[in-house]
Order: structure tokens, then sequence, then C-alpha cells
């Protein structure tokens, strides 16, 4: 049997520092997925339409800032409290933004496919 001073609390079995490397690493993967998105509107365009190219292009040029902020912010606030990571929520709200404005345009150039 288990002495009680042995028992883990469920409070402690998860780390801010943990918790950081989370929030980074779903962020990266966000603008890997993003990028991706963005490479495949440019290679559908001669399917759909210069729109495509133009568009996948914007979207691969906003990616990279997108993926030093968040790697530069992870960086800064390493072993800090995980609300530090993106205090501003405009960051949040335009990442939001984006990741819908590019599931837009993924499903016009489904659409629009010829």
């Amino acid at each position: 049997m288990v002495r009680p001073s042995r028992r883990r609390h469920p409070g402690r079995l998860f780390s801010a520092e943990a918790q950081l490397e989370r929030t980074a690493l779903a962020w990266n993967r966000t603008v890997l997925v993003l990028a991706v998105n963005g490479a495949l509107l440019v290679r559908m365009a001669e399917q759909t339409g210069l729109w495509a190219e133009v568009a996948g292009f914007t979207v691969l040029f906003v990616t990279v800032p997108i993926w030093v902020v968040t790697n530069r912010a992870y960086r800064r606030v390493q072993g800090g409290p995980a609300g530090a990571l993106f205090p501003r929520k405009g960051f949040t709200v335009g990442a939001v933004a984006l990741v819908v404005a590019v599931g837009l345009l993924d499903l016009l150039a489904v659409v629009t496919h010829r």
C-alpha cells in the first residue's frame, strides 16, 4: 500500500514549462499547416485561376513572420506563466482570422477546380 506522502498530486503532474512548450508547438503546427495550404493554393493556380496563386503566395508570405513571432515569444517567456506567451488578444484574433480566411480560400479552390 502506498503511503499518503508518496501519492502524486494531480496539480503537480503538469508544469508551466511543459504547458508553454505545448502551446508553442501547437502554434508551430498551425503555421506549418498554413504554409502547406499556401503551397497547395499556388500549385492549384493552374486549374483555379490567378487568384489562387496570389492567395497562396500571400499565405506563404504571412506564415514566416507568424512563425518568427511565435518562436520569439516562446523563447522570451520560457519558464514563465503560460498566459504570458501571447498577452495581446489581437495576435490570437488575427491568427484565428487568418486560419478562417485560408480555410475559405481552400474551399473556394476546391469548388472552382476544373
